[in-house]
């Protein structure tokens, strides 16, 4: 039976790859989604550990509370007093306070660099005098000295082809500010942090534009080498007041690498939405190919049964069949999801969010899972077929005709299934590249018009795919 499943196969390879693709660009999309995620988790922990690694304790105000529409922690700031109160402690050797909030650079053109409604965000605030605990590293330029200078980050330079010396204008909190470019960063080893524009003023300048004179959102520590960062953090825990908390540095950092992540897990929730419908029109497509390639092998099977085969021996050649094209596809569809995930990369980068360079990150669990997956969906596809083909009497062997091999289809479930798959298509496409607040929704009736496009469509690919050479002369009727 083994052999005779696997020359089965062979003898029908346009019927094997017709059917294993939608399984393919199924696992594709989900491994391509697991590569990218890895690759992101990976090098946003190396980029914030690396940006991190001098700071060793930072203090800030307690989150007041969590914004409901995703916008993060909300929490006030310290008093511009604590950072000598810090600075007092034993064993802190430099304590410097952080300004960060809304800036918006405008290019040569007169556009806003960055969208913070649909990409990355835009941020202000002020240079640190401490290379130690300032995450970004002059590249071009040197550090603003006065009001009215600024460094910007690569990736925004890049962007609007700003150089040190031009001139820009900054949307901050009250009129725009005329500044001109001293210098230009890097976020540690990235032109960027995940693509955010940064504009970075002299602390005072950043109180006044973009936080609140007399105030900083945070204070970074750096400690001499006698002290932990847990002790350093007790210690400094002890002098402040309530509603003031401490991190460790390794705190701050998991926090970060945290946040990065979770900022951009509606990416990898939308396209992993793509691969389980991908999946699942894959698992109705293989189920309706096994099902007709079941009927139309009636005789074969029942002359099968009659030369001494059982049911379970029926079963098995139609699992094992099932296996292969389940195992065949997911091999493939997971060697196409390095290149689906460099694609999604791309796609991130489009919407404003870059991803520093690094190498692919492909684990075990990719491989597991995406097999697994692709693998299982197969096989519990074809287990209702091959039931019905373990049931086929050897008495059917006689019979001059298979059963179900009827036409392809007729001319108005064609015509409907390309008008429902033409809708979803174009709903899909107006809700990705659209905007506004009815992308999802449409982006989501584009998926499911898609999906019953192709169930409407899928005896009409799946008859012909299936069909014995002398049944595809044969006209419907």
């Amino acid at each position: 039976m083994f052999r005779v499943t696997i020359k089965g196969l062979l003898a029908h390879k346009f019927r094997l790859a017709a059917t294993a693709l939608a399984i393919m660009l199924g696992v594709a999309f989900m491994a391509g989604t697991l590569v990218l995620t890895d690759t992101i988790g990976k090098t946003f922990d190396d980029l914030f550990a690396d940006v991190f690694e001098g700071t060793d304790a930072v203090v800030r105000q307690e989150a007041a509370f969590t914004a409901a529409d995703g916008g993060g922690d909300q929490r006030g700031r310290v008093d511009a007093s604590l950072v000598d109160t810090v600075s007092e402690v034993d064993g802190v050797a430099v304590a410097e306070g952080n300004v960060q909030g809304y800036a918006r650079l405008i290019d040569k053109e007169g556009e806003p660099i960055g969208d913070p409604g649909m990409g990355a965000p835009t941020f202000g605030g002020n240079w640190g005098a401490e290379e130690s605990l300032n995450p970004f590293r002059i590249v071009e330029g040197r550090a603003p000295a006065d009001d009215g200078e600024v460094v910007i980050d690569k990736n925004s330079a890049d962007d609007a082809g700003f150089a040190v010396g031009d001139t820009a204008t900054v949307i901050v909190q009250g009129p725009p500010v005329e500044v001109e470019i001293t210098g230009i960063a890097k976020f540690g080893d990235a032109d960027s942090p995940g693509g955010a524009s940064f504009v970075l003023f002299t602390p005072s300048e950043a109180q006044r534009l973009v936080g609140e004179p007399g105030k900083f959102d945070s204070v970074s520590v750096l400690a001499d080498e006698r002290i932990s960062q847990r002790e350093l953090a007790d210690r400094i825990a002890g002098v402040t007041s309530d509603g003031v908390e401490v991190l460790t540095g390794s705190e701050i950092t998991a926090e970060s690498q945290d946040d990065i992540k979770e900022n951009l897990s509606f990416f990898n929730i939308f396209i992993l939405i793509f691969a389980v419908i991908a999946l699942l029109v894959g698992a109705f497509m293989i189920f309706n190919t096994f099902s007709i390639t079941v009927a139309q092998r009636m005789k074969e099977n029942a002359l099968l049964r009659a030369i001494g085969a059982s049911k379970r021996q029926i079963l098995g050649s139609v699992l094992l069949e099932a296996l292969v094209i389940g195992f065949v596809a997911s091999a493939v569809g997971l060697a196409l999801g390095v290149a689906v995930a460099a694609g999604l990369k791309a796609l991130l980068a489009g919407f404003g969010i870059d991803i520093p360079a690094g190498g692919i990150v492909f684990s075990v669990r990719t491989v597991i899972v995406s097999m697994g997956v692709g693998m299982l969906i197969t096989l519990v596809a074809a287990l209702s077929p091959a039931r019905k083909a373990a049931k086929v009497p050897p008495v059917a062997a006689m019979r001059d005709v298979a059963a179900g091999t009827g036409g392809y289809g007729s001319k108005e479930r064609i015509i409907v299934g390309i008008g429902v798959l033409s809708l979803g298509v174009v709903a899909l496409l107006a809700g990705l590249f659209g905007g506004g607040s009815s992308a999802l929704p449409l982006v989501g009736l584009g998926a499911l018009l898609v999906f019953f496009g192709v169930a409407v469509l899928g005896r009409t690919v799946a008859l012909p795919a299936a069909a014995r050479p002398r049944d595809r002369r044969r006209p419907g009727p």
